[in-house]
């Protein structure tokens, strides 16, 4: 017995060093698995911030971009400060740069027939009485909706002129009713505030 006692004193080191390096493997494969797990994690969130990054960036302009659209705000107000004035005069010019006689510009008092919605808004309308080819009408009308006030053809009868011109047969009578935009109180307001 002796022997045994001794083998096993001889041996218990390495048994005990044996069981420490399974241990040590064991918690080393444990760690590596989880270190693994941080890193993907760790690679997900930089992936995330980099497109949170770039994303932030193109949404950020320029004193350029800021400059002009502080402008184009600023002629968007003056425009709608501008509609409240009387649109005739801008229609009269439209008219005649269109190469068209004008015969008569008034507003229109018709009344339009169905109900209405709650969202709808009455733009002043407009019965612009003209005198010019077909192209040259065409063309007027065409331009209505590119003016600095926007004019929008909302009806429109051609017709031959009771008196016909010995000077130019293809002269075309045309009564056209247009809707002017014309801001709110409460939009110019709210355009102040942006």
């Amino acid at each position: 017995m002796p022997n045994v006692l001794q083998t096993i004193k001889d041996w218990l080191p390495a048994a005990a060093g044996l069981v420490f390096l399974v241990a040590a493997t064991i918690f080393t494969l444990g760690r590596a698995s989880e270190v693994g797990d941080n890193l993907r994690r760790s690679n997900n969130l930089a992936a995330a911030l980099n497109t949170t990054a770039s994303g932030v960036e193109q949404g950020i302009l320029s004193p350029d971009e800021v400059a002009a659209l502080q402008a184009r705000k600023h002629d968007l107000v003056l425009r709608m400060r501008d509609s409240r004035k009387q649109i005739v005069p801008q229609i009269s010019e439209a008219a005649r740069k269109a190469g068209l006689s004008i015969l008569e510009i008034a507003p229109n008092l018709a009344v339009s027939k169905g109900g209405k919605s709650s969202n709808s808004v009455d733009y002043p309308k407009y019965r612009v009485m003209v005198l010019g080819t077909y192209q040259k009408i065409a063309e007027f009308m065409q331009k209505c909706g590119k003016q600095r006030i926007p004019v929008r053809v909302t009806a429109f009868r051609i017709s031959q002129p009771e008196h016909k011109s010995a000077v130019d047969p293809s002269l075309l009578k045309a009564e056209i009713t247009v809707e002017a935009f014309r801001a709110t109180d409460a939009s110019l307001e709210n355009m102040k505030a942006i």
